[in-house]
């Protein structure tokens, strides 16, 4: 079976919720482990820092329904165990954050600032031309 077709996921708010933990695991990783040809009586493994949306008794019984093991990093161990974060996203988020403190020098004041006074958010086309800087 092929790869499935890449998918862009991410969580409004500043964190995961439950809600968006379990779409995630519907809509990317059990795709990707019946792309991996898993067979109906091997289980999968997922590897998880402690956050609170990955711990509840819904994320728990989804993940056991679905013959997911859950392993739990010891909390402030992430940079320890997931080394793409630290090869990889750490220099994403580093250029990401780079061509934001470019923005908000140059162009935040040409933005305007909203009804309370606050700099306005650069757009979503902006922030898209950002990532494909930064992941060239």
């Amino acid at each position: 079976m092929e790869n499935p077709a890449c998918k862009c996921f991410w969580t409004t708010g500043a964190s995961q919720s439950e809600t968006s933990m379990l779409v995630w695991l519907k809509e990317i990783f059990l795709p990707y482990c019946v792309s991996k040809n898993r067979g109906p009586d091997e289980w999968a493994m997922l590897i998880m820092d402690p956050a609170q949306a990955h711990r509840t008794k819904a994320v728990k019984a989804f993940c056991e329904a679905s013959r997911i093991v859950i392993g739990m990093m010891p909390a402030s161990t992430t940079y320890k165990f997931q080394m793409i974060d630290v090869v990889v996203v750490k220099a994403f988020k580093n250029g990401i954050c780079n061509k934001w403190a470019d923005w908000m020098m140059e162009k935040c004041e040409s933005a305007g600032l909203t009804k309370t006074g606050n700099f306005r958010h650069p757009t979503w086309p902006d922030c898209l031309k950002w990532v494909a800087a930064v992941w060239e």
